[in-house]
């Protein structure tokens, strides 16, 4: 072990500590103590997986896994909104078994292969099984969409919806069985931070009325399903967004306990499939914000060269003194440009 793990323990219990959360968190023994958490869980891999805890209150990511390991920002708004130290080190080493669970359980293979044969306008495996007969219109539309280079709005709403539910079911997957193969405190950290992440998202009308795009809500709405198994609809909503969840409920329920990840590819082409004419709806939105910042672009541009043009107008002497630096000048001896910058002497001057 790296770190004595009932010293960390009688620290996390200590209530008159003098050290604060952020520096208790970011200190060796608690990152070597979930280090060792980590590597008990992963062993199978032969390989050391090193947990980097850091605590900024000014960066918004949670936790990530990359080739160096496990990434934790202690004071993500998940955990800090916890009100002990106790509850935020449960929810820290929830965090670090649910990045665990991806390093055992997730299948990156397949689901490089479910997206690299979507861009080519394939689903992966196959089409889904069960299609009715406008179903097979919207896949087929999807799919002439992603390969349209004539207009890129559907293709980026499309593969963002698309890696939005590969995070939401691959998620209730490694936790499932995470907090299957690994009861205990890990577990218990996992459902506390599901059951914190599900009270984070809006409610149903709220949503409405801030005008989220109609997908979104559906989508925000299987996360809450997915992770609390409830949803948050206080005012009582009824429609097309809370009838969208319970008819996705049963593939969800089948797919996140299934440990052959091609199951959830096919779900997400299913829900993908069947919430494309919802995801129409926001395509005129997007496009005309995407003309708005292409001539906000070009007129930046046209501003850039006018200031270029009328730097560059008029003559100068090489050598002499200028006062804008950065400006243009034709030389007054040949045809070559000067710029005025910085001489030897540290002072402006017009200098090829």
């Amino acid at each position: 072990m790296r770190t004595s793990h009932r010293q960390i323990r009688k620290r996390i219990l200590d209530a008159k500590s003098k050290i604060s959360d952020e520096e208790f968190f970011s200190s060796r023994a608690y990152n070597g103590y979930l280090t060792d958490l980590a590597e008990a869980a992963t062993k199978r891999y032969k390989r050391p997986l090193r947990v980097r805890v850091v605590a900024d209150h000014d960066d918004d990511t949670v936790a990530f896994t990359d080739y160096h390991g496990i990434y934790i920002n202690a004071c993500n708004h998940i955990t800090w909104s916890l009100p002990t130290r106790l509850l935020r080190s449960m929810s820290l080493e929830g965090f670090n078994a649910h990045e665990c669970g991806h390093n055992l359980f997730t299948d990156n293979r397949i689901w490089n292969s479910y997206f690299s044969k979507l861009e080519k306008g394939k689903f992966y495996p196959k089409v889904p099984d069960g299609l009715d007969s406008m179903q097979k219109l919207h896949a087929r539309d999807i799919l002439e969409a992603v390969l349209d280079e004539t207009d890129t709005v559907p293709y980026q709403v499309i593969m963002s919806v698309a890696h939005a539910l590969q995070n939401i079911l691959e998620d209730g997957y490694v936790d499932a069985r995470y907090s299957y193969e690994f009861p205990g405190s890990p577990a218990k950290g996992i459902a506390l931070n599901n059951l914190r992440f599900a009270d984070t998202v809006p409610e149903i009308s709220e949503m409405i009325n801030r005008k989220y795009y109609d997908h979104s809500i559906v989508l925000n709405l299987l996360i809450q399903y997915i992770r609390a198994h409830e949803v948050n609809n206080l005012s009582g909503y009824t429609g097309e967004f809370i009838d969208k969840l319970y008819q996705y409920i049963p593939l969800v329920d089948e797919c996140v306990y299934d440990d052959d990840a091609r199951s959830r590819c096919e779900t997400v082409s299913k829900i993908l499939i069947d919430l494309w004419p919802m995801m129409q709806r926001c395509f005129d939105a997007l496009r005309d914000k995407q003309k708005q910042a292409q001539q906000q672009a070009q007129q930046q541009q046209t501003q850039q060269q006018q200031q270029t043009q009328h730097q560059s107008t008029g003559t100068a002497h090489g050598g002499a003194f200028c006062s804008t630096e950065g400006a243009r000048a034709q030389s007054d001896r040949s045809s070559n440009i000067l710029t005025c910058k910085p001489a030897s002497d540290g002072r402006l001057r017009w200098q090829k």
